[in-house]
């Protein structure tokens, strides 16, 4: 499936998801309760973006892509600690420390793209469907936490969910300069299946 209708059909399951759980939120005091949860989710997908960006240092192969990665690497270290911040002022538990399987992830994601044909084009689809993924979630935060009424939630969410919509714009912008990476490789579309022609 190409990576535009993949985002969109991922897009699609996030707002369903999302109206189901807002519909189990009746009121200010459910909000209250799931939010820590939510604050948690947020925060360990920050973290898995972190080691994403963190694995892909040197290895983005586009000097543009590169740059991208850089800048929004530290924009994450932010987040994340305005994530964790907040969780210690609602008296949270972070969740960075506890799963240690995200730190491995990044590294296993960059591996995988390495491998493949077009390293450089691969990381930035990625990069840019997980930024997308990152928007969502902050969009949701910013949801719970207005029925909430945690005025300071809500600017956390909002400001990141901007900061993520940036970055994926960035991601988008950085695609040529991706692509060009390719060099030699030929992609020929005439034949029903498309085979690569070094």
């Amino acid at each position: 499936m190409p990576a535009d209708r993949r985002l969109l059909a991922h897009l699609a399951a996030l707002q369903e998801v999302e109206r189901r759980a807002l519909a189990r939120v009746d009121g200010p005091a459910a909000a209250e309760a799931l939010l820590d949860s939510y604050l948690g989710e947020v925060e360990a997908l920050e973290t898995r973006s972190i080691r994403f960006l963190e694995a892909t240092r040197g290895r983005a192969g586009a000097p543009a892509l590169e740059a991208v990665f850089e800048a929004h690497l530290e924009e994450s270290l932010a987040q994340r600690q305005r994530l964790d911040e907040r969780l210690a002022a609602r008296g949270a538990a972070s969740a960075s420390g506890r799963d240690t399987s995200l730190r491995a992830g990044g590294v296993d994601i960059v591996a995988f793209f390495a491998a493949q044909p077009e390293p450089a084009s691969r990381l930035a689809e990625f990069a840019f469907d997980f930024e997308q993924l990152e928007v969502d979630g902050y969009a949701l935060l910013a949801r719970v936490a207005r029925r909430a009424g945690d005025a300071e939630t809500v600017a956390l969410a909002e400001r990141a969910e901007r900061e993520e919509r940036i970055a994926a714009a960035a991601v988008a912008g950085a695609w040529d300069a991706a692509l060009a990476t390719l060099g030699e490789i030929e992609i020929t579309v005439a034949s029903p299946t498309p085979t690569i022609v070094t």
